[in-house]
């Protein structure tokens, strides 16, 4: 095996695996929203209960898939940097509010709500941002080229493909928790 493909097998590595670990961690999230208001199920308690351990370790892999493209492809941080630069942003940005929230919200009773609404939505729509990295990488909205690069928002925010893509990421993560919920199947819980 080559170095190069030992490399991208590691990088690929850290995206499946954060790939499972944020489905569970996105879906805990927008389950205990669903059933927040629904006394007669523990399924919000359930919910957050699985939210918090994969909550730790999802951003874990987040910072060894930054680390290993940067330490492996040095030559494509820039341009994978600048055709990211409005999902990652706005995915972060997300994270932040969402972690906020989890660290504050075992601390502070009256922020447990908030949280399940913060952590439900942003469950939703980090997947749908995770997903637009396609039409952006391959539609043509990075224009230039060897180090002259530059994201086309214009043509990006008037695609209508983008939006199909980030419409496309929220209903798989529905459509997937839906059909692995428990609560859903009418299976008694313990």
């Amino acid at each position: 095996m080559s170095d190069a493909l030992l490399a991208i097998t590691l990088v690929w590595g850290f995206i499946f695996l954060y790939a499972i670990m944020a489905s569970m961690d996105f879906g805990a999230g927008f389950w205990a929203m669903t059933y927040i208001k629904k006394e007669e199920t523990n399924a919000t308690k359930i919910a957050n209960s699985y939210l918090s351990p994969t909550w730790e370790v999802t951003n874990t892999f987040v910072v060894g898939l930054v680390i290993a493209i940067y330490s492996l492809f040095p030559g494509a941080v820039f341009p994978i940097g600048v055709a990211l630069i409005v999902p990652a942003s706005l995915i972060l940005v997300l994270l932040c509010i969402r972690s906020a929230f989890l660290v504050f919200s075992h601390s502070v009773d009256k922020y447990e709500k908030a949280l399940t609404y913060i952590s439900g939505v942003t469950g939703l729509i980090i997947p749908g941002l995770l997903i637009s990295v396609l039409p952006i990488t391959h539609l043509g909205f990075v224009e230039g080229m060897r180090g002259n690069e530059e994201l086309n928002l214009s043509k990006l925010f008037t695609s209508p493909n983008e939006y199909a893509f980030v419409g496309f990421g929220i209903m798989s993560t529905l459509f997937y928790h839906l059909c692995s919920c428990p609560i859903t199947q009418n299976k008694p819980m313990k």
